[in-house]
């Protein structure tokens, strides 16, 4: 158990200064594998309430990290997270200092073992790569590389979804996943990635030096939109080469051209043509729009627009671009900071729901809910229902983007 209470990670050389800024952690276990770690912890937020032994366990921890203990309303460690889950424990922490991948090997060989790297080649998701460093601890390599652009780097949420394993194995983010693949092999590192003509995992001999590299969550990088649509072919029973086909030509999506070469746009419009094109009945996208220029926005949209007019055909998104959702949905559901603020009809919400116009002192003496307000020198506007007031008052349609905005700052001024 020695090694707990001292820091795995190599050390950086004196000329590689790395600036370090504070990130809120929280969880029990998150907070636990952080304090045991050796790692930089200024304070520990425990919520008052907490079972006695629980609070009293944290603040033996806090101390032999050398931490400041503070109690907390629970109140107030919600509004730090931003969730319920908080689990009445937090700590602020140091974020981690990246090393290089001739620390990982050096530490490899400090140890007399065959060096054993995980190299990230795009991960993009946050949980994702905490999961994949909670995985590449359990099975003992030496460190995780990932890249200094074009995937997730480590935050306080790849920390807390590798329960503690981000603050034990060391970490290196190099400019170029490629070149170090090529370094690696030039030092004797057997490289292993997967592929759909590869060797079943069981019949490699994985032993010595090794690097195993993990591709992005989504269409892997290296492929076209031809090998694109052959892979998929092989995953979706139902899958429609033709209808693909179609949609590729529809979105002027070059045959040859790799993936990782793709704009924003063209990447969106690939995975929409790979997510129409074996005729599912239920689309489930998450910010599909997000990142897109106004144009390709427009062609996405009016696309999943004549998907939803087959009765037979629903779509389940999620973003924060609510002009989108005003144009493609028929209920919406509003979410703030985990709760749901409201669920209704998009007709129902602009026919309840509209802009009262007056000046601030009439405001004052409005008598009716107000919902959400906004007050200039000019005048002032204030959201309210229609049936609250009485015929004749000067009313404005509202959208559902302001509608929204006037909800939230309505409630922060409660």
């Amino acid at each position: 158990m020695e090694e707990r209470n001292q820091p795995r990670r190599p050390r950086r050389d004196a000329e590689q200064p790395q600036q370090k800024s504070e990130s809120l952690i929280y969880g029990k276990n998150p907070v636990t594998e952080l304090l045991k770690s050796g790692s930089g912890v200024d304070t520990v937020l425990i919520a008052e309430g907490l079972a006695p032994a629980v609070a009293a366990y944290y603040t033996a921890l806090a101390k032999e990290a050398g931490a400041t203990v503070k109690r907390v309303h629970p109140n107030k460690l919600r509004l730090m997270t931003g969730t319920e889950s908080h689990q009445g424990v937090a700590a602020f922490a140091s974020e981690i200092e990246y090393v290089t991948v001739d620390d990982l090997m050096a530490a490899a060989k400090a140890k007399g073992e065959a060096p054993f790297l995980v190299l990230s080649d795009g991960i993009e998701d946050p949980h994702n790569l905490g999961a994949v460093m909670r995985s590449a601890l359990l099975c003992g390599a030496h460190g995780i590389v990932i890249p200094k652009r074009g995937g997730a780097s480590v935050t306080p949420t790849v920390i807390k979804s590798s329960a503690g394993a981000a603050e034990r194995l060391p970490v290196a983010r190099v400019a170029n996943i490629g070149e170090t693949i090529r370094r690696l092999k030039e030092q004797g590192v057997f490289v292993y990635c997967a592929d759909m003509d590869g060797v079943p995992l069981r019949k490699n001999n994985l032993t010595g030096p090794i690097a195993l590299v993990l591709g992005s969550e989504g269409i892997p990088l290296c492929l076209n939109a031809v090998q694109t649509g052959k892979v998929m072919a092989g995953i979706y029973r139902n899958w429609d080469a033709a209808a693909y086909a179609e949609l590729c030509q529809k979105f002027g999506l070059p045959d040859k051209k790799q993936y990782k070469d793709y704009s924003t746009g063209m990447k969106m419009k690939l995975c929409i043509a790979v997510a129409l094109a074996h005729h599912p009945k239920l689309l489930l996208l998450d910010e599909a729009t997000n990142g897109l220029d106004p144009v390709v926005r427009d062609e996405v949209t009016d696309l999943l627009l004549d998907f939803a007019r087959d009765e037979n055909h629903s779509i389940l998104i999620s973003s924060h671009i609510v002009s989108d959702l005003e144009k493609l949905c028929d209920t919406i559901a509003f979410l703030h900071k985990g709760r749901l603020v409201l669920c209704e009809e998009k007709d129902a919400l602009r026919e309840e729901y509209a802009l009262w116009h007056g000046t601030a002192a009439q405001l004052t003496a409005l008598d009716a809910q107000v919902y959400g307000k906004r007050v200039t020198p000019y005048g002032a506007e204030a959201l309210v229902r229609r049936d609250a007031l009485p015929a004749g008052a000067e009313l404005t349609p509202v959208s559902i983007e302001e509608l929204f905005v006037l909800m939230v700052k309505g409630e922060c001024a409660e």
